[in-house]
C-alpha cells in the first residue's frame, strides 16, 4: 500500500553576517514518492482497503523555507507543497483523498526566559 521508495532531502543556506538578523536561513525540502497503489477508505468503518485500480504515479514535492532569528525571536515563512499543480495534476495518499494544496505558513517563536 505504500510506496517502496519514498524520501526527504533539504538543503539550506545560512548568513549570519546581516545588520536586520542575527541569521538568516533560506532553504529548499525536497520529499519523493515513489509510485503506487493507493488504498480505499471507508469513512463510516474508519478502515483502509487495499485496491488495485487506482495507481497514484511517482511525485515530487517541494517546500520554500525562508527563516530569520531576530534577537531572541525566531520568525519564519514557509511554502507548502510550492510545485503543486506544475508538473502533476494533484497528489493523493488515499483515493479521492487529495493532499496538500499549496499553503503559506507564517510562525514566530520568542522565549522570554533571561
Amino acid at each position: 500500500m505504500q510506496p517502496k521508495w519514498y524520501g526527504k532531502a533539504s538543503l539550506y543556506y545560512e548568513s549570519r553576517t546581516t545588520k536586520l538578523a542575527t541569521a538568516i536561513r533560506f532553504g529548499v525540502d525536497y520529499h519523493y514518492s515513489a509510485a503506487f497503489h493507493t488504498p480505499l477508505f471507508d469513512p463510516a468503518s474508519q478502515v483502509f482497503y487495499p485496491q488495485s485500480q487506482f495507481e497514484q504515479t511517482a511525485y515530487h514535492r517541494f517546500d520554500v523555507v525562508l527563516a530569520a532569528t531576530i534577537k531572541r525571536a525566531h520568525v519564519f515563512l514557509k511554502a507548502v507543497h510550492a510545485n503543486e499543480g506544475l508538473f502533476a495534476p494533484g497528489y493523493f495518499s488515499t483515493t479521492l483523498y487529495p493532499m496538500l494544496d499549496r499553503t503559506i505558513m507564517l510562525g514566530v517563536n520568542w522565549s522570554f526566559f533571561d
